[in-house]
């Protein structure tokens, strides 16, 4: 199976009156191989919120793409791969929200949330926020909350109840995620804008 493991950062808490500032995304097979990164800063065309958090300034995104500048892309690369997010309740409304404000409006968002799955197989982690399960399971997330590092270590929580616990022989197959793009060889063509951009 194809994994993309996504990760936003937003402007604030609610998909209806925010935006999403960052999307980090890391394809991988259920071997572990890394097949593909998908990582841009998104302008939101409003305040960016909480940058204590986040680590994302004003200045950074003023560059940056609109969510429709890249959402072509976007949708190429998760086309035909399960997606998969720490917390999916969060992410998922996100991007859907996203995506009808671009005219991509998609009502069935399939995802796995490794938030639900770590509850049910990760015993004696207290917390399963994604920093608290990265430290007992000794996984090295050193830019967390930066959405591409967070999307790394969430993708590596997967591989651990992949491995682990097997978690994959009860994944439906209904859970990939289609946009019925007919030719998978060609990506659209997108700006991106990181964080390594900015930062030279």
């Amino acid at each position: 199976m194809i994994y993309s493991v996504l990760d936003f950062e937003t402007t604030g808490l609610g998909p209806s009156n925010s935006r999403v500032l960052e999307v980090g995304i890391v394809k991988i097979s259920s071997e572990g191989e890394i097949i593909d990164y998908f990582d841009t800063l998104i302008n939101p065309l409003r305040n960016v919120g909480a940058t204590w958090i986040h680590g994302i300034t004003a200045d950074m995104v003023e560059q940056a793409p609109l969510f429709g500048d890249v959402v072509d892309g976007l949708l190429q690369f998760l086309d035909g791969s399960i997606i998969v997010a720490h917390n999916s309740s969060f992410d998922i409304p996100f991007l859907r929200e996203e995506l009808r404000r671009a005219g991509r409006a998609h009502t069935q968002i399939p995802s796995i949330c490794t938030l639900r799955l770590s509850r049910k197989h990760i015993m004696g982690c207290g917390s399963y926020s994604l920093g608290s399960l990265c430290s007992f399971l000794h996984i090295e997330n050193r830019l967390a909350h930066s959405a591409l590092a967070d999307a790394d270590a969430t993708s590596q929580l997967l591989l651990h109840m992949i491995r682990q616990y097997g978690i994959e022989e009860s994944i439906e197959p209904g859970v990939l995620f289609s946009n019925h793009y007919q030719d998978h060889s060609q990506r659209a063509e997108e700006v991106r804008y990181t964080r390594g951009d900015y930062f030279g």
